[in-house]
């Protein structure tokens, strides 16, 4: 006697083509020619192998700047504006596990305490984060963690928005610290006044975790975020 499937209906969200998904999600659907060889992706007489420094390449000089590494640079942003809370607040009271330590890990532990991480994070300055970066920087495992995030790119998408801003981040952030570490657009860069998270895609489409990040935190606090599609020229 056959037996009925069980298991979860795939979302329709992961079948619709890339656009469909940003007018879904109503966020900003764009594409950039670049030229393509065996290096990979080229851009100003640069060749990259991955898109997304490609892309970054492309906003540098549109005159942005920022960091390529998903959510790892405003989760490393957020960390930096509150180590000093982090590293008094650590459970084995080492301050090197409160520098390595993911964020969203620490935000789990401290959960009784995640107003005061929100506190700490509106009352950060430039010169904490760029000190807390360096201390960071200076563990041993940094560079394999994150070998291409740069203090600069850190403060430009700090000045942006300002500590009112990132705190405000940090509090809805905080409600999920684990469904909300994945899904963040692979660029996070900023213009004066202007900050923007953008996703860089090839040939794939949007994925589970990035429509919920997308569509439960950054949208609802009104960030821009928008997906960039690299494509080559016609032959």
């Amino acid at each position: 006697m056959p037996t009925a499937k069980s298991g979860k209906k795939k979302d329709p969200f992961l079948s619709l083509s890339l656009k469909a998904q940003c007018e879904e999600l109503g966020v900003e659907f764009d594409t950039l020619t670049l030229g393509r060889n065996e290096a990979g992706w080229c851009f100003s007489g640069q060749s990259f192998q991955k898109p997304e420094p490609a892309a970054y390449a492309y906003f540098e000089s549109q005159g942005f700047k920022g960091n390529f590494c998903e959510g790892s640079a405003p989760l490393m942003l957020l960390k930096c504006a509150s180590l000093d809370f982090l590293a008094e607040a650590n459970i084995f009271h080492d301050r090197s596990d409160a520098c390595l330590r993911y964020f969203e890990a620490q935000c789990t532990i401290l959960e009784s305490q995640s107003s005061r991480i929100v506190d700490v994070i509106r009352n950060a300055t430039a010169d904490a984060i760029r000190r807390n970066f360096s201390e960071i920087r200076g563990q041993a495992l940094f560079s394999t963690l994150y070998p291409e995030m740069s203090v600069d790119g850190l403060l430009s998408i700090w000045q942006t928005i300002g500590a009112t801003g990132w705190a405000q981040i940090a509090e809805a952030f905080i409600q999920a610290p684990y469904t909300y570490r994945a899904g963040w657009p692979d660029l996070s860069v900023a213009s004066g006044n202007n900050l923007k998270f953008v996703e860089i895609k090839t040939t794939d489409r949007l994925h589970t975790n990035q429509k919920v990040t997308f569509s439960q935190l950054l949208i609802p606090l009104g960030l821009h975020v928008s997906v960039l599609k690299l494509v080559q020229p016609n032959p």
